[in-house]
């Protein structure tokens, strides 16, 4: 009975010892799966895309409240032009600042022959780019890229 007990003791000790090295390995093995996932994640994380309008600079042309074309109906509206920022631009920035109530009239001329029913998000978007094709000829050593409206207000 003694030969048994010995033969168990050393089998069960054995299992146990099979069992142990094989919980090590299986947690080695989450832990380095862990580490490769988490270090692409991060350089996923690290390599960051940079936005097209991400080097924009804007210059405002403060607020018009304006008539619109619409009997009683008029528009108090922000406008901001954006460029692109680079080693031209502070010349170019001067230039808008020179010619700004050339531009500003400009645009006031454009908003005024618009109706309310212009102002839909397409309706935007189409005078966004009409501003852009106004301004542009009005500037010599840069041009507008696009239109931001900080608000939009029409009654």
């Amino acid at each position: 009975m003694s030969e048994k007990n010995e033969n168990a003791k050393k089998g069960g000790f054995s299992k146990i010892l099979i069992g142990l090295l094989l919980a090590i390995v299986l947690v080695g093995a989450a832990f380095a799966t862990a580490y490769f996932y988490f270090t692409k994640s991060a350089e996923k994380v690290t390599q960051k895309t940079v936005h097209p309008l991400a080097h924009q600079v804007t210059y405002s042309l403060d607020e018009f409240k304006l008539n619109l074309s619409e009997p009683k109906t008029y528009i108090q509206t922000k406008i901001s032009l954006g460029y692109d920022g680079g080693e031209e631009s502070e010349e170019f920035a001067k230039e808008l600042e020179t010619k700004k109530t050339i531009i500003r009239d400009a645009v006031i001329t454009l908003i005024r022959t618009k109706t309310n029913t212009d102002f839909t998000k397409e309706g935007t978007e189409t005078l966004k780019i009409q501003i852009i094709n106004t301004v542009n000829p009005l500037l010599e050593k840069g041009e507008i890229n696009h239109v931001y409206f900080d608000s939009i207000i029409i009654q």
